[in-house]
């Protein structure tokens, strides 16, 4: 059965780590704003030749109408693409940041590894719905044709695409370790001398989230499920079961704590 697509005024789609150089001397940052054909956690599959038109009309060589922005904010332009072209692998950008304050400030950010993230804001004009004609409930969207706004320069976690993504396919471990590493280069990234008070307290606001982030993490590592066919066992986790949740919740906890430790000292937090 066919399934018909919300269409919405605007959307975004995150891309990480797609950064191909970042030019700080001359300001000029290179990468790939969207990827093509992998299916998204919204069942979305953008094709090539989904941003042909737009690029031709709206791009440097048309009215050159697109942004590059900051956090998709209209409020922080940080540059025009120069270079805005569809390969094999995805939309292709090349931004001369703009010398301002906040276009210095990120240029710093994207040195120190805070900033490895892109995202689009579009509107679907064209796709067609694909489904498996042996499984139903296996579908996606192909995006043939998308109207572009703006790319953005976006920091992981504050963008509309979790960042935990794909984390379930990894140990909890592993997750932890990944968000320990964006920790570090955020700490790093404190010790930049010269920006501005607003992109400091931007790096305060990522500190938050991820302390969120250690709240919510355990929720995508619950422990199994007894196999066993005891139903009272099944209504009453076993003494096994309920010391691996404590170990966890422990954990949590200690993870919890050591982050607001290191806000409360970085930030002087009451």
């Amino acid at each position: 059965m066919s399934k018909i697509r919300n269409i919405l005024p605007f959307e975004s789609k995150a891309l990480t780590s797609e950064i191909k150089d970042v030019d700080v001397k001359n300001g000029i940052v290179t990468g790939y704003y969207s990827a093509f054909g992998n299916i998204d956690s919204h069942r979305d599959m953008v094709m090539r030749g989904a941003y042909a038109k737009t690029i031709a009309e709206r791009g440097a060589n048309g009215t050159n109408e697109i942004l590059h922005l900051l956090q998709h904010d209209p409020m922080k332009p940080i540059g025009k693409p120069q270079v805005l072209k569809e390969d094999d692998f995805g939309l292709y950008f090349e931004t001369k940041i703009v010398g301002t304050t906040i276009g210095v400030d990120t240029l710093k950010l994207y040195e120190a590894g805070v900033y490895n993230q892109h995202s689009v804001g579009y509107r679907v004009i064209k796709s067609t719905y694909i489904e498996d004609p042996n499984d139903p409930d296996e579908y996606y969207f192909q995006l043939n044709e998308l109207k572009l706004f703006e790319g953005s320069t976006v920091a992981w976690g504050a963008n509309s695409e979790t960042p935990f993504e794909g984390f379930k396919s990894e140990t909890r471990e592993d997750a932890f370790a990944k968000i320990d590493a964006k920790l570090k280069t955020i700490f790093d990234a404190l010790r930049i001398p010269g920006m501005s008070d607003d992109t400091y307290k931007a790096l305060e606001i990522q500190f938050a989230q991820i302390k969120s982030l250690y709240r919510q993490i355990d929720s995508l590592f619950v422990v199994p499920p007894s196999t066993a066919n005891d139903t009272d066992h099944k209504e009453k986790p076993n003494d096994e079961e309920e010391r691996l949740k404590e170990a966890h919740d422990k954990d949590a906890q200690q993870k919890q704590n050591q982050i607001f430790n290191q806000l409360k000292n970085t930030f002087q937090i009451k």
